[in-house]
């Protein structure tokens, strides 16, 4: 099976956008991991539509300000659209 076959379906990111560009600029301030975000967009668009949710969590590990952000986005028409994002310092958030 083509790696990239297995994507076909899946909603996608408006790479393009203002609002892509905002989410790209956001992660790369907020995230420490060393791997640009361009090989982590199919995991994450992956996740998202597994689970039905359209946001995702940056874990304490992997961020610079050693709390969990999570990225918000909305879905409109197989498109997903940044909204922001929010920083969650509580146990159980």
């Amino acid at each position: 099976m083509n790696y990239l076959k297995k994507f076909d379906n899946f909603p996608d990111f408006d790479y393009f956008s203002r609002n892509y560009r905002q989410f790209e600029s956001d992660f790369h301030e907020l995230s420490a991991m060393k791997v640009p975000l361009t090989f982590f967009t199919d995991d994450i668009r992956a996740t998202m539509r597994a689970t039905g949710d359209t946001f995702f969590i940056l874990d304490a590990s992997n961020c610079k300000e050693m709390v969990k952000i999570r990225f918000d986005f909305e879905l409109n028409d197989d498109i997903y659209s940044y909204k922001g994002y929010v920083r969650l310092n509580g146990k159980y958030e």
